[in-house]
């Protein structure tokens, strides 16, 4: 039982595309997708959290603005990406999403970001 209780780890986080909204097609040019990100800290201390974009390259911004994840309780808020339209090529495009807390990287995501369709030029 020690074992287990040394690996486990001090937070459960998760990242899920917003339901029912597909896409944005941003006034720039960029697309942008909606994500619901849920953090319960599970240590004995409240911590800083932040969020970065791993790849593609691209733009992730909390709504709400900063982050804290207080000992024993769950924050949710949302996060926007938005990808410049060129660097997609496909209408699922995997996206890489670390996060940290008190500047220590806890986990890397791997969620989809959807686009439109990519049409092919003749």
């Amino acid at each position: 039982n020690i074992v287990l209780l040394v690996k486990r780890s001090p937070f459960e986080i998760t990242i899920m595309r917003v339901p029912g909204v597909i896409y944005q097609e941003m006034a720039d040019g960029n697309i942008a997708n909606l994500y619901n990100l849920k953090i319960i800290n599970k240590s004995s201390t409240d911590k800083p959290i932040t969020v970065k974009l791993k790849s593609p390259s691209g733009e992730l911004k909390i709504i709400g603005g900063e982050l804290w994840s207080r000992q024993n309780e769950l924050v949710e808020t949302v996060l926007l990406l938005e990808i410049d339209r060129k660097v997609i090529k496909f209408n699922t495009t995997p996206v890489y999403i670390d996060i940290f807390a008190d500047n220590q990287q806890i986990k890397e995501i791997r969620t989809s970001f959807i686009a439109p369709e990519i049409k092919s030029v003749k």
